[in-house]
């Protein structure tokens, strides 16, 4: 089943809560070969330039699946009516419920609009996501100082976690 995903299209098997390539990379350890579906061969996964001959053969696949989703997707929600974010549509034999994109929203703007309006501000807009800024992360990781400052760094360094997905891989020759 193809679901739509933060990067596109993601194929979702019936295992729960497991990702593709959480899944590829479990198969990955168990196997002494891996099975390349588009060409109906086997790659050493010791072979670096088989490896990158099979990436490159897989991207250009799935690039060509995504565009084609992709026009699919757009196709069906133009067969929507209406302004609800979740909308449905029937054909003679089959019926399929379409999500709608949420807008987009120019940050610049906004964080004018939350500078200049303090007292309007809590009323409609939010912040949404905290990140870290990894530079700066690196240097307080070697320095000392109060109480204050080392209980901060405690509870900033105790929120990472490793990641669990596959590294991303650019082909560059």
């Amino acid at each position: 089943m193809l679901k739509d995903g933060d990067s596109g299209l993601e194929f979702v098997t019936s295992t729960e809560n497991q990702t593709p390539e959480t899944i590829a990379a479990e198969s990955c350890e168990e196997t002494a070969w891996i099975d390349n579906p588009i060409s109906g061969s086997v790659v050493d996964p010791a072979d670096a330039d088989g490896l990158i001959s099979a990436i490159e053969q897989c991207k250009e696949t799935y690039d060509v699946l995504g565009r084609f989703y992709g026009q699919l997707r757009r196709a069906l929600g133009d067969l929507t009516t209406g302004d609800a974010k979740t909308r449905r549509v029937r054909g003679n034999q089959r019926r399929a419920v379409v999500t709608m994109p949420g807008d987009r929203w120019e940050q610049s703007i906004l964080k004018e609009a939350w500078n200049a309006y303090p007292q309007l501000r809590d009323q409609v807009l939010k912040i949404d996501k905290i990140g870290v800024k990894l530079r700066e992360l690196k240097k307080i990781e070697n320095e000392s100082g109060p109480d204050s400052f080392e209980q901060f760094k405690k509870m900033i360094l105790s929120a990472r976690s490793k990641s669990d997905t596959l590294p991303t891989i650019k082909i560059e020759e």
